[in-house]
């Protein structure tokens, strides 16, 4: 069988874990989304952003300081 994404096995009845290849980075929490949905979402810990958490926040670019 060739298998929608999402969906693996011989008759495509596995969904397929998006989060079992770590692809969130700077310790986020990986979070898979509905079954068969290919798709999953990354929470970031607070100085991280982007998709993967991949891109570093800029602290000091609101001029936080005085």
């Amino acid at each position: 069988c060739s298998c929608p994404a999402g969906w693996t096995g011989p008759q495509c009845a596995t969904d397929v874990n998006e989060c079992a290849s770590d692809p969130c980075q700077n310790g986020a929490v990986c979070t898979q989304g509905p079954p068969g949905s290919a798709n999953y979402t990354c929470a970031c810990p607070a100085v991280w952003q982007g998709p993967l958490c991949d891109v570093d926040v800029d602290e000091c670019g609101s001029s936080p300081c005085q």
